[in-house]
């Protein structure tokens, strides 16, 4: 299954790199290395993260890089990565 980002995925991506490259770039890039290996995994197994609590739909799912939260839509085709946020960022 093919996984597409959307902007405000990227987007978000590179702000918590960038903020993490403030302090030291080596975690940054170690952070960005296991974000994007992690979400190719979902090519092959789109379901394998758990449903949004909050959302309660079986297509909206997330997996968790650090402390991280990366919110996808599993369609039939494709997966499309549409937000990250902390985990203690509400909604």
């Amino acid at each position: 299954m093919k996984v597409v980002w959307t902007t405000t995925a990227l987007r978000r991506a590179a702000d918590i790199a960038s903020a993490l490259a403030a302090e030291d770039p080596a975690p940054a890039r170690d952070f960005v290395h296991e974000l994007f290996s992690k979400v190719e995994t979902l090519s092959g197994f789109p379901k394998m993260g758990r449903v949004v609590p909050e959302v309660g739909k079986s297509h909206i799912r997330e997996i968790f890089v650090r402390s991280y939260r990366v919110v996808y839509v599993v369609h039939r085709s494709q997966i499309s990565i549409r937000t990250i946020r902390h985990t203690r960022e509400r909604r």
